[in-house]
């Protein structure tokens, strides 16, 4: 995943936008797969997982994924410099929270017996 390469070297603002970026791919995949729809038009990962009833694992990384996507990818949302505002610590609780999702929707693709 690019988010790691991105963790690596420092880049934790960029970090936090792929792994939200990831978290919603999986998330409108499954929504593609289990209605046969378009899925809704949205960056906001916690509807995307409310919507398929995901468990409540799912919804709370939903929610942190979504709570900095508009800081992480905007400086005037951040109101200050992204690339300053993110830590280590907040790549590493980004990915647990991306890998999460992607656990959770792989799981759900999974063909039943």
């Amino acid at each position: 995943m690019i988010a790691r390469s991105n963790r690596q070297n420092g880049f934790h603002d960029a970090c936090a936008l792929m792994c939200q970026q990831a978290a919603e791919k999986y998330l409108k995949a499954l929504t593609i797969k289990t209605t046969a729809a378009t899925p809704p038009k949205t960056h906001q990962c916690e509807r995307l997982a409310q919507l398929l009833n995901a468990p409540a694992t799912a919804l709370d990384a939903a929610r942190l994924l979504e709570s900095d996507y508009m800081e992480s990818r905007y400086p005037d949302a951040a109101q200050g410099v992204p690339y300053e505002m993110f830590t280590d610590t907040d790549s590493d609780e980004h990915l647990r929270a991306a890998e999460v999702i992607e656990r959770w929707v792989l799981q759900q693709l999974q063909p039943t017996p």
